[in-house]
């Protein structure tokens, strides 16, 4: 989860969350990714500014695994805060393979390049609509490294045939 709350005191807040939960097989899951972003009180001569961002991976095998519970949510507000700017982006990728997949060596590296990335933004002095454009580009290399390894995940060769199944990366976005 990703939280922030900008007020006259706290004029420009930005909060970031880069997770990566990696299951075996399993009976049940509930995956939550939240982002939200609140800009209260300030004025229109001195506007505040609030982004989140959070990007969960989760990573799940065996039958089960395309069964998981998921909850993908963003809220943005600005309360009596006129001229501020508020931003929230919640980005969740859910892979689902047969058999347990490990994120490689290189995969690890290529997420926590996107992950440093993401917090570069907190210094970043762009427009909400441009943070917005980065933050989709960054979810996007997210999932092309996520499908690069699971088209790489073992799968097929099982004797139960509800094991057998083509790994899948599903997106999840929501911004406000």
């Amino acid at each position: 989860m990703a939280n922030t709350h900008a007020d006259r005191t706290h004029v420009n807040q930005f909060d970031e969350s880069f997770k990566i939960h990696q299951f075996g097989p399993l009976v049940a899951v509930t995956a939550n990714n939240r982002a939200m972003a609140e800009s209260a009180g300030c004025s229109v001569y001195e506007p505040c500014r609030s982004v989140a961002l959070s990007y969960q991976i989760v990573t799940a095998a065996g039958r089960n695994a395309r069964l998981i519970n998921t909850t993908n949510i963003s809220r943005s507000a600005n309360d009596h805060c006129p001229g501020c700017e508020t931003f929230s982006g919640a980005y969740q990728f859910v892979v689902a393979t047969p058999h347990e997949l490990t994120l490689s060596r290189s995969a690890r590296g290529q997420l926590a390049r996107v992950h440093r990335e993401v917090a570069a933004l907190r210094t970043s002095s762009l427009p909400i609509p441009s943070v917005k454009k980065r933050a989709d580009e960054l979810a996007n290399e997210v999932k092309s490294i996520l499908d690069r390894e699971a088209a790489s995940a073992p799968h097929g060769n099982t004797v139960d045939p509800l094991d057998r199944f083509q790994p899948t990366v599903t997106m999840h976005r929501h911004v406000r």
